[in-house]
Formats: structure tokens, C-alpha cells, sequence
């Protein structure tokens, strides 16, 4: 709605009957779906709220806006009872479109005002048509301009005494008690205080109460003490400490000195200046315990923000909209990329540069830690008490949730939509579908997430143990109950923003009277708490989509039900959605054979919780090397270290006397937590902990203090890592032998007091960090190409789960897919193999004779492999053939020797170093094949004249040293593979330049700026003869002394630049400024 509409509604903002006065503050709210959420801090139940709605639009999108907007007036504003009302106006009305929403609003029937008489021959009688942007506009506004005022004088009067008018709104009487004078000053004082005002001041008062600044235009000061300022109609006002004053500049000078133009505003007051403030108003003041009663009063309109609460009653927000700025510039950071200037976004991300880790976690995540609040609010809000009252606000507001961990917040608004499948049941469960009619607003699934978890903590008062904190997206949350998983979700995922989405609850675990008493408790509380109406249930989800081809007697009906994402038929994983769906298909554990299911139900402390963690979890991988595993522990207890103690004794317990489970072999391999002491010298590499089977067993009070310590110290991201051996299949429809395969479980683990949020033990993970760091491990100090693949896949897939750059990463997705079930993957698992076998004959001798048995299976797969009738493999047989020689040496009648056992590790080592490099180089070509580039293009980002940045180095002769730098220039005459975009430099400040004809001029400034900084040798390459001409003349106007040498004449030259020196040798021989240079 355009601010002249509404202005032109209320050109009086004053309704006057038998000499009653009633005025009316406009609040016009953002209508941009992402910010919309900000509305909420606004809300009161003394309002008249007016809801526009664009007539000549799609009445689909309308419709859904509609009902949003009027859900979330009801469920936000209502407050003992009070239901303000509600007035629905279509604009455009010169182009009617005739909608009926009698039907669909009935709830509703209490607080939508009917139409002035005049106007109701229409079909919907809430409906206010108006015409905004034709001549006949005044037509259309002035009876609801009237109606207007009519309602607000109803809000004024008495309620008794209009109950009986046909026309008495929902709000009658609601303002009609009657408040002393005085109330009436405070509260238009305060108000003024908040909003800002100009004034003047004499300069030698503003110095008194600013001694220490300087006193010039555009300063912004807070005062130390009173000020008395004189207004625009002569009268004056003290402004109480604390306040802000802006110069303006100088104003008439006068007898009483030099006065300052001020602009007088003011954020927040101490409780105690405020009362002082008012108590010394004329001509009557209010006593301390009135100024309290008056706070309440206008916190309760919305005027101004004091909470009665011990810790943060001693401050009053008199501005309100400083809680939208706040809240503001933590949403920008997520959604102000494409509207904001890359200088812009760089000055807000340099406000929290110590807590860039926080950030990348924020923007994927929507989870804020107060560390990086702090950073982002600290010029804003720079007291901790402000930020503190800022943060209670938005979380009475629900604009904000405690995420359950210690000093971390959930951001609704700015939480992922998460893009892949649900998990379909295959498993006892329970399933409903519930029609909600798209009233789901962003903090629907973190209320939900903290109420089941409150539940929880409430039902279960007897376990010690709970799951770490529920994963919540803006469409989807999973959730733990006792033995039961429960995920709750917006379904399908296209139709997120539609009326047309229904919401999916999922119960597994348990017997059959388990998961149907929690689904029923779910579904109660969102009819009870978070709703507010009864949604009713939705049995028949094929009849409710029309997807009359999916029968409903099928075996396999629910999954085909979930699989369908986007809903069109005929799309046949064209759309995004549907393509990300194929490459992110999951494993769960029904995906897993049922040998390594009892694996892991002995490896994990939740085993029903547990489920594939990294490369493993996506099907994807079709050889991984390993099981990976991850879960995270909350444990109730009074303190950090009662928390350790029981981990201790639970690790103890769990993992000390690992045995076969269902007839499988297993085998501990090791346990890792703490670090190494001579790793606590400073500067020293941290060395983790390595404890074995009998080191977890340690029955001495000092061993199992070691343990407890080292679960403390714990790893960057995780608290402890345990490693199996477990002799399995992978899968439950493989073909495949068992052989040993390593299972690693990652523990996370914090603690929690009763209802008290938890504190991590251990860092909480930053998954892209995480990525990004093995990104670089990977392809730097340990280079793995197959691990560098793998990564890259769980980065993509991470971002692409969450919406972020969804086809940049599909794209890269679709790309990497091929190299996973790829035969060099297949050798790469056979590499994972040998190292599986090593680390078992390094961790004891009964191990060691178990993985000499499996050497057979491991020639076995390397012969399969090279029989392969897969031509590709040829590039590796090589490799493979290689690799199996040293096989067959450590195939050993009978047990081998200790003194054989050094040689055949090392032997089988050169198995495992021969595969891999086989792996690696064939890796490496492929991915330098690619026609998807795995970076994304930087474009305007670069704003270099060159493609190449010039690299220096400091070049030492005995005590003397001279800085040496060469710099490719990017000839012109290559200019046309920046513009076919090869590089991803279009339309960067290479493009602009050469557009404009200065890229010479620019790359010049950069040669002369080098020359200035002490280089005393510079070599250019890519010259082209133009701009060695003008370089040369350049040189010889600015700096003569610098010598120039070319290559020659033709259209790509080199060209070096030197200048003056002299340095002496050891044995006193002198070089001169001369400098001989040759091609």
C-alpha cells in the first residue's frame, strides 16, 4: 500500500464528538514477506488494524496473504479477551473482481467490520472496496474514512452505554476509562522523547552538559546532565540525562549567546531519569509509584517498551522501532545480499569479523549466538542492559526462540527452507496429514520445537539422558519423544506458501500404542497451543492432491506419496526439486544390512536416534569406505562436571567390553578424547588422545579422573570418537561377502539442569567451517582427491538442502554424482580396505590375525576389479596388478612371527599408497575436465584491471635485499576470453575499463604505485605495444630514474622495469646501478 492511500484514509487523525478528542498513530507495516515477521512487535489488542489486499491480483496469492495476515492478527493481538477489529480493504476496486469470503472467514465474524450501509449490496459484506488510483477515489474513502472515526470514538466511550448500537465494534469501550491530566503530559512527553524533536540550545549550556566534544555540525552527543532546549513555539522543555542531541548547525545568534540547532531524541532512559523526569513536570508531576502506573499503561498501548521484571525493569525503551532495527540488521545479514552494494555488506560482516565462524553458522542455519549479537548490535545498542531488554522483547514476541543451548537463539524468520525428501516410513508408524489452510507462520516450527522438547523434559523426569536439540527449518522439524522420532513438516515442499500444503506428522519408534498416543499429543498441541483452532485431519492425501493415479491399496503408496515433491504431473525429475530429490536420496537405517543394524545399535548410546552422518548417509556413495556415525547427548545434572562423571561411567559401560552383537564379529579400534600433555606446551600441534579398550576400563579413581578430563578438553567439534571393526555388509540388498569395515560413532555432548537450556560440553559443530577446513586439508598439506570429492558433495548438498544457490549447486551435484559410483570409487573403497586391515593389525595380535583372514577377500575384490569388462579401467590396471603382487606375500600359512608382522604392514602399506595414488590421478583429470566450474563466477566482484594479481618476493644478497615483483598485465588482444567468460570475470572492472578505454591508464597507476613501494625490479607480462608507449612516457614525466626494457615489437611483449640500487657483496665487490637484462 502506497503511503498516499493511507495518508489520504487518515487526513484527520482526530475523531471529535461532544468534545471528545480522539487521536490516532498510523504504524504502517513492511509487507515484504521476509521482514513481515517484524509486524508482531507492533501488535496490541488496542488497535484497529486495517488489512489491504490488491483486488486486480491473483486471488490464489491474495487469498493466501489474507489469511495469514488475518491469523496472525488474531492469534498476536488477542489478550484477556480483547479482539480488536479488523477492516479488509481491497484496493484497485475500479476493476472489481467479485470474491466471496463469507465462506472462509467465519472465525473471523467478530472482529471483520461490516461495510457502512451504503455499500453492502456487494457479496462479501466485511469487504471495503476502494479505489486508490483513479479520479473517483474520494468516492471510495470518504465512508470508510468516516467509518473510521466512528470506530474511534467507539474505542473512547463507555462500553455500557453503545452495547445496544447495531454498530458497536469489537473493541468497544476498550479506551474509555478516564486518566488524570497529568497522565495525558507524561504520556505525550515521553512520546515526543522517543520519536525526536528540534530544538535550540545556547552553546555554552550544550558544553556544560558535553564538556569533553566537540561541538560541530552533524556530532551526535549524549548529554551527562539535564538540558533545557526551547522549542519551535517558544516554550521549553529540561531533556532529562541521557538523552541524545544532533547539531544542525548554528542558529540566529541572539543576546543569550551563540544557540545551536539540536534534534532531541532518546532510546532508552534509566528508570530513575524518568521518573525524575516526570515528577518534575508542570504544573502537576507524578510521585515514582504513578510513573510506574503510567509506564505499564503505555507499554500496554505500545507507546514504549518497560518491563516489570527485577532484571530488566531499571530501563524504559521510549523508541520501539529500535527493536525493528535490531531485529532488522540481523535479517539483513541473511536476506540484504542482492539488495545491498558489496561495500555495504562488507561494513556490516566487518562489525563481527572475530566471529565469522558464528556468522556462516547464522546465515545457514538461522541460529544466532549471542556472541555474534553482541557484535552486530554493539555501535546500535552499545550497553549490554539495551541489548539485553532488545533480546526480551523478541522473544516475548516470538520473533526470536532459545534454541535450547546456552547463549543461542533461533531466528524464525531467517531459518532454511529445507528442499529435500522426507524420510518415508518403512517402519511401524503413525501418519497424519493436517489441513491448516497454509495458516503456518516462520516461528510455527521453533514454538513447536520448544514446547515438545519443555514436554519432554516434563514426562520424562526420570531419564538422565535426552537427545541433543531438535533440527528446525522453516518447514520441517525433527523431534525426539522418549523412544519415538517425530518429524513434522509443510508437505510438499512446492507448495510450501499455498493454502494448498497440508502438514505431514511422522511417528516412528516404539509399539503401535506408543507412537499413536504421541501422535495424538502432537497433534493436541497444535490445536491447543500453537494453532488456536482445530485444523481437522486430512485422511486421504492422494484425494486431497487429486493424484488419482497413485492408488491407495499400493504397498508402496506412502512413499510415493512423499517422493512426489513438486505435484505437476508429467514432470518426470525435470523441476529442481525433483532432480535434488534423486541425487539426495538418504540412507536410514532400514537401508542398512541387518548385521551392521545391530552394529550400530551397540556402537550408539540413542540407538534408535543414531542414523548415517557425512558422505555415508546419501546413497549417492555407492562404495563408501567407511560407516560414519553421529549423535549428540544431553545429559540432565546439576553441574559440568556431575555431567562428565556420568559420560564417564556411560562410555565405561557401553564401550568397555565391545562383543559381538548377533553373531557379528566386532572389535574395539580405538577411542579418541583429550590431548596429548607435551600438547599443551604452547606453540606444540595438539596431538589427540588415543585410549584403548583397557584404557576405558581403568578402574583407579586417578584413571578414570584422566578419562573425565580428557572428555572435557574433548576436540573442536566434538567431544569424543569411538572406532569399531565390524565384520558386515553394507546394505541389505548387497550381494557383496562381509568383510571388515571400520564404524565410527562422533559423540557431542552438553548438560542441562531440568528445564534449563543446554550448556555444550564440547563446541558447537559449524558444518560449513568444518567443510571448508577439509577443503583445504584435502586438497593442501594432505591431498586426497577422493575425500576433496566427498567434501564438495556434502557442501553442495548442504546448501542445496536449504535453498541456497539451488541450481549453482544442483549443477555441481549432477556433476560429482558420476565419480561417486564411478570404478575409481570402487578402488578407492578397496584402498579404505587395506587401511581398515592395517589399523586392525596395529591395534592388537588377536586383530592382527583376524584381518590376515580377510586378505583373501581384499585379492579377491582388486581381481574383480580388474576383470572389469569397464573399459575405463584400464587406466588403473596397471595400478591394481601392481597392488596385488604384494598381496599374495602376506597370505601366511600359519600365524606370522612378530618380527614379520613390521614387514608385512609395510609391504601392505605399498598396497594401500599404490591404490590411492591410481585413485588420485585419475580423480584429478576428471575433475580438471569439468565443464561446471566448481567456483562460482566473481564477476563484479573483481575489480582488479588484471585476471592475474601480481606476485613479490624479497630477494637477500649477503646483508642486502631488494623486492623483486612480476605481474601479467592480460594482454588486450585476450580480452575476448574474459568476455566469453571463461574465467568468471565478466563484468567485473576488467570488463568496465576496457569498455571505457582506461584499463591502460589503471594498469599504469598500479605499475607506478609497485615502483613506489620500494620494488626495485618489476617484469610485466602480456604487454601489448600501446601500452608500452604509454607506460614509457609516463616513466619518463613521473619517475625518470626507472629504466624499461622490452621483449621486442610484436603484439605480446615482456618488459622489465628497474631502478636505482647498490649493494656490496661480503668480499667488498660493488655492484653498480646498472642492470643487463636479455630475452
Amino acid at each position: 500500500m502506497d503511503d498516499d492511500t493511507i495518508s489520504n484514509i487518515l487526513s484527520s487523525k482526530k475523531s471529535e464528538k461532544d468534545g471528545v478528542e480522539v487521536r490516532l498513530q498510523c504504524w504502517d507495516f513492511p509487507g515484504q514477506e521476509e521482514y513481515a515477521l517484524l509486524n508482531q512487535i507492533f501488535f496490541s489488542e488496542r488497535a484497529i488494524y486495517l488489512v489491504f489486499f490488491d483486488m486486480t491480483g491473483k486471488m490464489d496469492e491474495e487469498w493466501r496473504h489474507i489469511c495469514f495476515w488475518l491469523w496472525a492478527i488474531g492469534m498476536f493481538s488477542k489478550k484477556k479477551n480483547a479482539k480488536p477489529p479488523i477492516l479488509l480493504l481491497g484496493t484497485k476496486a475500479g476493476e472489481p473482481r467479485k470474491l466471496d469470503l463469507q465462506e472462509k472467514v467465519p472465525w473471523l465474524k467478530e472482529q471483520l467490520q461490516l461495510h457502512p450501509n451504503g455499500l453492502r449490496d456487494r457479496n462479501c459484506f466485511w469487504l471495503f472496496p476502494i479505489e486508490n488510483k483513479g479520479i473517483s477515489s474520494e468516492e471510495f474513502i470518504r465512508p470508510l474514512r468516516r467509518h473510521l472515526q466512528h470506530m474511534a470514538l467507539q474505542f473512547v466511550t463507555p462500553r455500557d452505554s453503545l452495547e445496544a448500537d447495531d454498530d458497536a465494534v469489537s473493541g468497544l469501550g476498550v479506551q474509555a476509562k478516564l486518566y488524570p491530566m497529568a497522565w495525558l503530559q507524561a504520556h505525550d512527553l515521553l512520546t515526543r522523547l522517543g520519536s525526536g524533536f528540534r530544538a535550540t540550545a545556547p552553546m555554552v549550556e550544550v558544553k556544560k552538559v558535553a564538556p569533553d566534544a566537540e561541538l560541530k555540525s552533524g556530532r551526535k552527543l549524549e548529554i551527562a546532565s539535564n538540558l533545557r532546549v526551547t522549542l519551535s513555539d517558544k516554550s521549553w522543555l529540561i531533556v532529562p540525562r541521557g538523552s541524545s542531541i544532533k547539531i544542525e548547525g548554528r542558529a540566529f545568534v541572539g543576546a543569550g549567546g551563540i544557540p545551536l540547532n539540536l534534534h532531541v531524541s532518546c532510546d532508552f532512559l534509566e528508570l530513575e531519569v524518568v521518573q525524575q523526569f516526570l515528577k518534575s513536570m508542570q504544573p502537576t508531576g507524578l510521585s515514582n509509584d504513578d510513573a510506574e502506573t503510567v509506564l505499564r499503561l503505555l507499554n500496554l498501548l505500545g507507546t514504549l517498551v518497560w518491563m516489570d521484571q527485577p532484571e530488566l525493569r531499571n530501563l524504559v525503551l521510549l523508541n520501539p522501532r529500535r527493536v525493528a532495527v535490531a531485529m532488522a540488521s540481523l535479517m539483513t545479514i541473511c536476506f540484504g545480499q542482492e539488495n545491498f552494494e558489496h561495500r555495504d555488506m562488507m561494513m556490516i560482516e566487518r562489525k563481527i569479523t572475530e566471529h565469522r565462524s558464528d556468522l556462516l553458522r547464522f546465515q545457514s542455519t538461522g541460529i544466532a549466538t549471542r556472541k555474534l549479537i553482541r557484535g552486530l548490535w554493539k555501535e546500535e545498542f552499545p550497553e549490554e542492559s539495551q541489548q539485553e531488554l532488545i533480546r526480551q522483547i523478541l522473544l516475548e514476541k516470538h520473533l526470536m526462540f532459545e534454541r535450547l543451548v546456552q547463549d543461542e537463539f533461533v531466528l524464525p524468520s531467517c531459518l532454511p527452507v529445507a528442499h529435500s525428501a522426507e524420510e518415508v516410513v518403512r517402519e511401524a508408524g503413525k501418519v497424519l496429514y493436517l489441513d491448516v489452510g497454509g495458516l503456518l507462520s516462520p516461528n510455527f516450527f521453533p514454538a513447536l520445537a520448544q514446547k515438545m522438547y519443555s514436554c519432554q523434559i516434563k514426562n520424562e523426569p526420570e531419564s538422565t539422558w535426552k537427545p541433543g536439540p531438535p533440527q528446525v527449518f522453516r518447514n520441517r522439524g525433527h523431534f525426539h519423544a522418549g523412544t519415538c522420532s517425530v518429524s513434522v513438516s509443510v508437505f510438499p515442499v512446492s507448495l510450501r506458501r499455498s493454502s494448498k500444503s497440508v502438514l505431514r506428522i511422522v511417528v516412528q519408534g516404539g509399539n503401535e500404542l506408543k507412537y499413536e498416543e504421541v501422535a495424538q499429543k502432537v497433534k493436541h498441541l497444535l490445536e491447543k497451543d500453537i494453532f488456536g483452532f482445530n485444523p481437522g485431519c486430512e485422511t486421504d492425501p492422494a484425494s486431497f492432491f487429486q493424484l488419482k493415479a497413485v492408488p491407495k491399496e499400493n504397498d508402496d503408496f506412502e512413499g510415493k506419496i512423499v517422493s512426489a515433491l513438486c505435484m505437476t504431473v508429467g514432470c518426470q525429475q525435470t523441476c529442481s526439486l525433483c532432480r535434488l530429490r534423486a541425487l539426495l536420496e538418504e540412507r536410514f537405517l532400514p537401508d542398512l544390512d541387518s548385521a551392521l543394524r545391530s552394529v550400530v545399535q551397540r556402537a550408539a548410546i540413542f540407538g534408535r536416534h543414531t542414523r548415517p552422518a557425512g558422505s555415508f548417509r546419501f546413497k549417492a556413495m555407492k562404495y563408501p569406505g567407511d560407516v560414519d556415525l553421529e549423535e549428540y547427548l544431553a545429559i540432565d545434572a546439576n553441574s559440568r562436571d556431575e555431567a562428565l562423571t556420568e559420560l564417564c561411567r556411560t562410555i565405561q559401560t557401553q564401550y568397555g567390553n565391545i562383543t559381538g552383537a548377533g553373531g557379528v564379529e566386532v572389535f574395539f579400534g580405538g577411542f579418541k578424547a583429550g590431548f596429548e600433555p607435551t600438547s599443551e606446551c604452547s606453540g606444540a600441534k595438539k596431538e589427540y588422545l588415543s585410549w584403548t579398550q583397557q584404557n576405558i576400563l581403568c578402574s583407579s579413581t586417578e584413571d578414570t579422573e584422566a578419562l573425565k578430563k580428557a572428555l572435557g578438553e574433548g576436540h573442536h567439534t566434538w567431544t569424543a570418537k569411538l572406532d569399531m571393526f565390524a565384520k558386515v555388509k553394507l546394505f541389505e540388498d548387497s550381494e557383496e561377502t562381509p568383510r571388515y569395515f571400520e564404524v565410527t560413532n562422533v559423540l557431542r555432548a552438553g548438560w542441562f539442569k531440568g528445564p534449563q537450556p543446554i550448556q555444550p560440553i564440547s563446541d558447537e559443530k559449524d558444518f560449513l567451517q568444518s567443510v571448508e577446513k577439509n577443503l583445504a586439508k584435502f586438497s593442501g598439506e594432505e591431498p586426497n582427491a577422493m575425500k576433496y570429492v566427498k567434501r564438495l558433495w556434502e557442501r553442495s548438498a548442504y546448501l542445496a538442502e536449504r535453498g541456497f544457490d539451488l541450481e549453482w549447486n544442483l549443477s555441481i551435484l549432477e556433476a560429482l554424482r558420476p565419480l561417486l559410483g564411478h570404478w575409481v570409487a570402487e578402488l578407492n573403497q578397496v584402498a579404505a580396505h587395506v587401511e581398515t586391515i592395517i589399523n586392525m593389525m596395529q591395534s592388537s595380535h588377536e586383530l592382527f590375525e583376524h584381518a590376515c583372514q580377510n586378505l583373501s577377500r581384499l585379492k579377491s575384490r582388486l581381481h574383480n576389479i580388474d576383470e572389469s569388462e569397464k573399459q575405463a579401467a584400464e587406466d588403473g590396471r596397471d595400478s591394481i596388478a601392481k597392488a596385488m603382487e604384494y598381496i599374495p606375500e602376506l597370505l601366511p600359512e600359519s600365524p606370522p612371527e612378530a618380527a614379520k608382522e613390521k614387514d608385512m604392514l609395510r609391504t601392505l602399506r605399498k598396497a594401500q599408497l599404490l591404490l590411492e595414488s591410481c585413485v588420485e590421478t585419475v580423480l584429478i583429470g576428471k575433475l580438471g575436465s569439468f565443464e561446471v566450474p566448481l567456483a562460482k563466477p566473481l564477476g563484479k566482484l573483481w575489480t582488479f584491471p588484471s585476471d592475474h594479481p601480481p606476485i613479490a618476493a624479497m630477494l637477500k644478497l649477503c646483508e642486502n635485499s631488494i623486492k623483486v615483483a612480476s605481474w601479467n598485465v592480460l594482454n588486450r588482444n585476450y580480452y575476448k576470453y574474459i568476455d566469453k567468460d571463461t574465467q568468471g570475470l565478466k563484468g567485473s572492472k576488467i570488463t568496465m575499463q576496457h569498455e571505457a578505454g582506461t584499463r591502460e591508464s589503471k594498469i599504469i597507476e598500479k605499475i607506478e604505485e609497485m615502483l613506489q613501494n620500494d620494488f626495485r625490479i618489476l617484469c610485466l607480462q602480456e604487454c601489448w605495444p600501446e601500452l608500452l608507449q604509454q607506460l614509457g612516457e609516463a616513466l619518463e614525466e613521473r619517475q625518470p630514474e626507472v629504466q624499461m626494457r622490452c621483449s621486442g615489437e610484436d603484439k605480446n611483449q615482456e618488459a622489465i622495469l628497474w631502478g636505482r640500487f647498490r649493494f656490496r657483496t661480503r668480499d667488498n665487490t660493488q655492484f653498480e646501478t646498472r642492470l643487463y637484462y636479455s630475452f
